[in-house]
Order: structure tokens, then sequence, then C-alpha cells
């Protein structure tokens, strides 16, 4: 499966992409099992679902952790 990679950074944050777990559509999830699964039924499609939530889930609580001082000094004001 390809990667799919959040692109929230400080710099994006700051000029106005607050996304920090950035959803995906149905047609996302059809063409990412289209294209990698040879079976496609309920047990693939579960899966490629999971594995994109997994990964979007490692991806912000990346993001969380690189701008933790960021988010406290703003909600602090």
């Amino acid at each position: 499966m390809k990667k799919i990679i959040a692109a929230t950074k400080k710099e994006a944050f700051r000029a106005g992409s607050d996304n920090l777990f950035r959803g995906f559509t149905f047609e996302e999830l059809i063409i990412a099992v289209r294209n990698n699964e040879r079976a496609i039924n309920a047990s693939s499609v579960t899966k490629v679902f999971n594995e994109i939530v997994r990964e979007r889930m490692a991806n912000a609580n990346s993001e969380l952790r690189s701008n933790m001082k960021f988010i406290i000094d703003k909600a602090s004001k």
C-alpha cells in the first residue's frame, strides 16, 4: 500500500491549515482498495481502511509531539 503522509507542519498551521488528523473520502478508500487488494471483499476493505487510519493516527501523533510547545503556548493565551 502506498504511504499517505499528512501535511500538517507548524508553518502550515500558522498559515491556517489546522488539520491534525486529515480525514479521507469514500473515493480515496475505493481507489486504495482497488490498487492494493487482489480480492475485493468486506475483509480487504476493512483491512485497507484500518491501515489508512493507523497511518494517519501515527502521523497525527507525530505532528502533535512536534507542535506541543506551540499548542500549549497558543492554548495558554
